[in-house]
């Protein structure tokens, strides 16, 4: 098996009158049988590209499709973050809220256990009920709404490197223009195809 030679130093003599004798360092001699095409370089580089945009539109691109649901859920939870809220009762609430309004919108009524309950005490109405604790995390039937639900229902759904690259940014600076969720709802997700639809 043909191995690349050590470094070589050669020596040269230049004539002349002022002769003298001058040494060159030769690198390793490369194997006469071996090649580098530069078709396939190029198509290294091709490759090497490709997989670098494919990368970049995997992180525009939501790995499913963007509802309603998602844009109210994060609308939401933005809300509650500028209130001052906690990142992760923020995301539980913004979930929570989104599943309630859902089920009002297709009529299945309130799903909450959360809802505030009529005071059963009679007398001294001058006096002012303490308000009761609001929750950490709110249920829709039996099911806590927690950050862990934000996380599974909506950013892993969507894709982490979409949720944090696309869908909160655009979303945040919609707020900062005013809009209302109402006037973004079916707007802002237009152009965010799903993988599988761009694949098509």
């Amino acid at each position: 098996m043909w191995r690349p030679a050590e470094p070589m130093v050669a020596i040269f003599h230049t004539a002349g009158a002022s002769a003298n004798w001058r040494a060159f360092c030769v690198g390793p001699v490369a194997d006469p049988g071996t090649r580098v095409s530069p078709a396939r370089t190029n198509r290294t580089e091709r490759m090497e590209m490709a997989a670098s945009e494919s990368e970049k539109e995997g992180s525009q691109t939501p790995q499913q499709a963007i509802r309603r649901f998602d844009v109210f859920a994060e609308y939401s939870r933005q809300e509650r973050l500028q209130k001052g809220y906690p990142e992760d009762e923020a995301k539980g609430y913004g979930v929570w809220l989104a599943k309630v309004v859902a089920a009002r919108r297709f009529g299945a009524g309130s799903a909450s256990t959360d809802r505030p309950k009529p005071s059963s005490r009679t007398g001294d109405h001058d006096k002012e009920t303490e308000p009761e604790p609001e929750p950490k995390f709110r249920s829709v039937g039996d099911e806590l709404q927690t950050d862990e639900t934000f996380d599974h229902d909506i950013i892993e759904r969507m894709g982490a490197a979409f949720y944090d690259d696309v869908f909160v940014p655009a979303i945040t600076e919609a707020r900062k223009q005013g809009k209302s969720y109402e006037s973004i709802r079916d707007a802002i997700r237009k152009e965010w195809k799903p993988v599988r639809a761009r694949a098509r």
